[in-house]
C-alpha cells in the first residue's frame, strides 16, 4: 500500500484524537437525528390524512419541522468539520478514505445538501401546499439525509471490517463490509429514538394544547420507540464482527455498548408499558428519564464506536498512529545505532520520535500527555512498559521504534517531566 508519510498535527494540550471524536460525534447524532425527525414526521403525516386529525400535522410543522431541518444543516456543517480534522490528525488515513471512497463522500455531501433544500421547502411551503407537494418535499428530505448517512456508514464500517477489500481492492468491497449491516441497524434505530425523544419534549413545550391532544401525540410518538428492543441484536451483531477479527472483543469496549444497549432495551419495555395502560400519556418527569435514558444511550455508543477499530484507524491496515504494520516491522526491526552527540541533542530526537509515533493520541503536555499518563514510571519501568504498552493496553498500537529511539523518548520524556522545554 503506497501512502505518503504526512506532517502530524500536533498541540501541546490539547488533545488532537478528542477533537476529532467530538466533531464525529456531533456529526453523527445530528445526522441521526435529522433521519429520524424525518420518518417520524412522515408517520404524522400519514396518521394525520388517515385519522383526519390535522392536530398531528400542526405538530410537524410548528415543533418537528424546524427541529430536524436545523439538525440536518448541522450534520452538514459538523461533516465537512470532521473530515477536515481527520485530514489533520490522522492524514494517512484521510488520504487513504479519501482515495479509495471519495465519490461516496462527495455523493454523501450532496445527498444530504439536496435533503436541506427539501426540509427547507417543506418547513416553507407545508401549510399551504397540496398533499402530493409535501409527501414530494418530505421524502425528499428522507432521502438525501437517509442516502447521506448509508453512505457515511459505508466509510465508517469499512474501518471496522475491511477484510474483502484487502483481498480484492474493490471499494464496494470496502462499503459492504460485514459492519454494515449491524452498524446500520443501530443507526437506524438510535435515529428513531433520538427523534422520538425530541418530539415528546416538543409536546411538552408546545402551547396551547390540551390534556387530550398531548395524548394523542404523545401516544403517536411512543409508536416509535418499540423497535428500539432490536438494539440488543444489532449490537450484539457488531461485536461479533469484531470478535470474528480479533478474537474476543476486550471488555473496555464491549461493556459501553452493551450498557448503550441496555438503555435503549428499558426505553422500548417503558414506551410499551406507557402504550399498554391506554389512555395515560407519559409525564414531564417520564419524558425527562426517557430523554436523558436515549441522549446517554447514544452518546455513550458513538463513544465506543469510535474505539472499536483501536489500536487502528483501519482494522489490521493502518494503526492509530498512522503506520501500517508491515512499517511498525520495518522500523523496529532496523535498530540503527545512536548518533553521538550531547544530551541536548538526544532529547531533541526523542521529541520527534513523540511528534511521529505519539502526537496523534497525546498531546505533549497536560492531563493526556504520556508524562502525567505515566509519571508514576521510573527510566526503567517507561523502557520495559512503553516497549509493551500494546499488550499492557489493548487501544494502543504497538510501539514502532527502534531500541535506541525508545531510549531518546525517555529521554525527552523524563526532561519535560523536570520541567523542561
Amino acid at each position: 500500500m503506497d501512502l505518503p508519510q504526512l506532517p502530524v498535527f500536533e498541540t501541546e494540550l490539547l488533545r488532537p484524537q478528542t477533537l476529532l471524536s467530538s466533531l464525529a460525534i456531533l456529526h453523527a447524532l445530528a445526522a441521526q437525528l435529522a433521519v429520524g425527525g424525518g420518518i417520524l414526521a412522515a408517520l404524522f403525516e400519514v396518521r394525520g390524512e388517515r385519522w383526519g386529525e390535522p392536530l398531528l400535522r400542526e405538530f410537524v410543522h410548528r415543533a418537528l419541522a424546524p427541529l430536524i431541518l436545523i439538525a440536518a444543516v448541522l450534520a452538514l456543517v459538523s461533516g465537512v468539520g470532521a473530515w477536515l480534522a481527520t485530514s489533520l490528525v490522522a492524514p494517512r488515513a484521510s488520504l487513504l478514505l479519501g482515495r479509495e471512497f471519495i465519490w461516496l463522500l462527495g455523493a454523501a455531501g450532496c445527498s444530504v445538501a439536496f435533503g436541506v433544500v427539501c426540509g427547507a421547502a417543506y418547513l416553507s411551503r407545508a401549510r399551504t401546499a397540496p398533499a402530493r407537494r409535501r409527501w414530494l418535499l418530505l421524502g425528499g428530505f428522507i432521502l438525501g439525509t437517509g442516502l447521506a448517512l448509508l453512505g457515511v456508514e459505508g466509510v465508517l464500517a469499512f474501518r471496522l471490517s475491511p477484510e474483502e477489500w484487502v483481498r480484492t481492492g474493490d471499494a464496494w468491497d470496502g462499503v459492504l463490509g460485514a459492519a454494515l449491516a449491524p452498524s446500520l441497524a443501530r443507526r437506524v434505530l438510535s435515529s428513531l429514538a433520538l427523534a422520538a425523544v425530541a418530539g415528546l419534549i416538543g409536546v411538552e413545550r408546545m402551547q396551547g394544547l390540551d390534556e387530550s391532544d398531548r395524548r394523542l401525540l404523545a401516544r403517536t410518538i411512543l409508536v416509535v420507540l418499540v423497535p428500539l428492543a432490536l438494539m440488543p441484536m444489532a449490537t450484539i451483531g457488531l461485536l461479533g464482527v469484531v470478535t470474528e477479527a480479533d478474537g474476543p472483543a476486550p471488555s473496555p469496549w464491549a461493556l459501553p455498548l452493551g450498557l448503550a444497549a441496555l438503555g435503549s432495551l428499558l426505553v422500548a419495555g417503558g414506551a410499551l408499558a406507557l402504550l399498554v395502560r391506554g389512555r395515560s400519556r407519559p409525564g414531564r418527569s417520564i419524558v425527562v428519564g426517557l430523554a436523558a435514558l436515549v441522549v446517554g444511550s447514544a452518546v455513550i455508543a458513538e463513544r465506543a464506536r469510535e474505539t472499536l477499530a483501536l489500536p487502528y484507524d483501519i482494522r489490521g491496515v493502518l494503526y492509530a498512529n498512522g503506520l501500517t504494520p508491515e512499517e511498525v516491522d520495518l522500523r523496529r526491526a532496523a535498530r540503527p545505532r545512536p548518533r553521538e552527540g550531547v544530551a541536548r541533542e538526544e532529547i531533541q530526537r526523542g521529541r520527534q520520535v513523540h511528534r511521529e509515533l505519539c502526537a496523534r493520541c497525546h498531546a505533549s503536555r497536560g492531563r493526556s500527555s504520556i508524562q502525567e499518563l505515566t509519571r508514576s514510571w521510573d527510566r526503567e519501568m517507561l523502557i520495559g512498559n512503553l516497549a509493551k504498552l500494546h499488550r499492557l493496553q489493548p487501544s494502543m498500537p504497538p510501539f514502532a521504534g527502534s531500541d535506541p529511539e525508545l531510549e531518546e523518548l525517555v529521554a525527552w520524556l523524563l526532561w519535560t517531566r523536570d520541567g523542561g522545554r
